[in-house]
């Protein structure tokens, strides 16, 4: 059985107080958690638009749920990644 994933709420506690520092500003814990929620909005929507009507009938919604908010936070560790490599190359 797979563990659900954390709400946004509950990584905006985990966070809170520890703020992302991309080059030229800082984004806050509830900046994170509105983004997460806003990237997870839109796989789910790309998920559901994927699967067929009578797939869906049939399916569990907390698992499109989960995965949604799995593929959010992977798209956004992705753009924090690059973005810090991009203003580490810019040191160079």
């Amino acid at each position: 059985m797979s563990t659900p994933a954390p709400t946004a709420a509950q990584v905006a506690q985990r966070q809170q107080g520890r703020d992302l520092h991309i080059p030229g500003e800082v984004v806050s814990a509830m900046q994170r958690a509105e983004q997460r929620f806003d990237a997870a909005k839109a796989a789910l929507t790309g998920l559901l638009a994927s699967t067929p009507a009578t797939t869906q009938a049939t399916s569990n919604f907390d698992q499109y749920a989960t995965r949604a908010v799995r593929y959010a936070d992977a798209l956004i560790e992705a753009l924090n990644r690059s973005t810090e490599e991009a203003a580490h190359a810019r040191r160079r």
